[in-house]
Order: structure tokens, then C-alpha cells, then sequence
């Protein structure tokens, strides 16, 4: 996580990391864009 480059406005790339992480765990995730390149992962 501390290599991906995620500053204010570029979070896309660590939101896809935790999106996949939490899907090989066996979550459901979805991703909201909430600002252009700012998406959130929710997960169940």
C-alpha cells in the first residue's frame, strides 16, 4: 500500500488494491466514484 501512489485526487489506484484484497477475502465490494478519481470501497 505504502508504494501506490494515492494523494489527494489519485486514490483510484488504492481503492482497486483494497477492492481486490477484500474480494480474495470473499467480500462483495462495490466502488462509488464520489469525485472524479476519489472512489470509495464498500464491502459485506
Amino acid at each position: 500500500m505504502i508504494a501506490i501512489d494515492s494523494i489527494v485526487g489519485n486514490e483510484g489506484e488504492l481503492a482497486e488494491y483494497f477492492r481486490e484484497q477484500l474480494e480474495a477475502l470473499g467480500f462483495e465490494c462495490e466502488l462509488e466514484e464520489v469525485e472524479l478519481g476519489r472512489p470509495n470501497v464498500t464491502g459485506a
